[in-house]
């Protein structure tokens, strides 16, 4: 994966970061396997980690 560069020169891991999350956000809804309610309560999952994960790399990174 490239990470662009961010406006002030750093890597852009916010969006690093947000490319990871949707690519797995597309993988539950691919998988036949799971029911929709596994898949609702996967995607909430994946959503608060993504939260998390942009939070703490503005507050580390940034």
């Amino acid at each position: 994966m490239n990470i662009a560069l961010h406006y002030s020169g750093k890597p852009d891991y916010l969006n690093a970061i947000s490319e990871v999350f949707n690519n797995l956000k597309n993988r539950i809804m691919n998988n036949s396997k799971l029911t929709e309610g596994e898949q609702n309560e996967a995607l909430k999952e994946i959503e608060n980690q993504h939260r998390k994960a942009k939070k703490e790399a503005k507050t580390n990174l940034y």
